[in-house]
């Protein structure tokens, strides 16, 4: 990490760069927003990114942390559910860390971005992976299924598409 006039310049995929940056504004602040809106990082490059992130917190004894990535809804659903599955096994083994990733309709003017944020750090428990839709916060669900009456084919299928539904915390 270098620094020039009180910014700081850090290559995302260096976890040294993460550690450098933490030591010079110690302690690492309670929450950290990580934007990818209008990237063009592959999932890889992402996932790479985020990893150097973590590892640079654990190395730095960081003892609780927020880290909200935020994201446009036109992005890629596989991108972001290997985000949902890398947030999920960070939350099982470091359970002070919370990592979510939020998506926000590009064009939407509300709420608007700060609206957003402010919302999801008030969260108690914040849900992994949190959608704006149309101004509405939505999260996902699971269904329940009688299997005595359900085709295996389609049950596959739904599953396939996970459901999206509206908070009670909404909008």
């Amino acid at each position: 990490a270098t620094e020039a006039t009180g910014q700081f310049i850090v290559n995302p995929e260096h976890t040294a760069d993460w550690i450098a940056l933490f030591e010079k504004i110690s302690p690492v602040p309670e929450a950290i927003l990580f934007f990818a809106e209008g990237c063009s990082w592959s999932p890889q490059q992402l996932l790479s990114r985020l990893c150097a992130l973590t590892q640079a917190l654990i190395k730095t004894k960081s003892e609780t942390v927020r880290v909200l990535f935020c994201y446009g809804n036109d992005a890629g659903n596989a991108t972001f559910s290997a985000l949902d599955a890398f947030f999920k096994s960070i939350a099982s083994e470091k359970p002070a860390y919370k990592f979510q990733a939020i998506g926000i309709d590009s064009a939407a003017t509300e709420p608007s971005l700060p609206v957003v944020l402010a919302t999801e750090l008030a969260q108690e428990s914040a849900h992994h992976h949190v959608r704006y839709i149309d101004g509405k916060r939505h999260v996902p669900r699971l269904s329940l299924v009688d299997m005595a009456v359900v085709d295996m084919a389609v049950v596959d299928k739904q599953n396939a598409d996970q459901e999206w539904r509206a908070s009670p915390a909404g909008f």
